[in-house]
């Protein structure tokens, strides 16, 4: 099957808080889960989904740098104003859900075999 960003919120009845002009047609390549940003800076290749518990603006910066394709918050976590904002600006989808970041990579990594 393939990821995007709809097969994302279907599978993890995620909630969407920012639609970037590309979320019906972005092609998501793999799962970086991470809640370290200086980590996150060190991945290699882009179009990939971002899976952390913070929820601050950095979040969305660090995404824009290193070409992420989005940002799915996990553990139900409230996204701050900032990030809503800042995702907004810097064009990056924005999804949330309850689902733990364990229950997320388990139902991604399914999909991406």
């Amino acid at each position: 099957m393939h990821l995007n960003f709809n097969t994302i919120q279907e599978t993890l009845k995620a909630q969407v808080l920012h639609r970037a002009s590309d979320f019906n047609t972005r092609s998501i390549g793999k799962v970086v889960a991470c809640d370290l940003m200086s980590d996150v800076l060190t991945e290699e290749g882009d179009d990939f989904l971002l899976v952390t518990y913070l929820s601050s603006e950095q979040v969305a910066r660090t995404a824009d740098m290193v070409n992420a394709a989005g940002i799915l918050l996990v553990g139900g976590k409230e996204a701050q104003p900032a990030l809503v904002k800042t995702a907004e600006a810097l064009g990056l989808s924005l999804l949330s859900t309850s689902l733990s970041c364990f229950e997320v990579c388990v139902h991604l990594g399914k999909i991406l075999e």
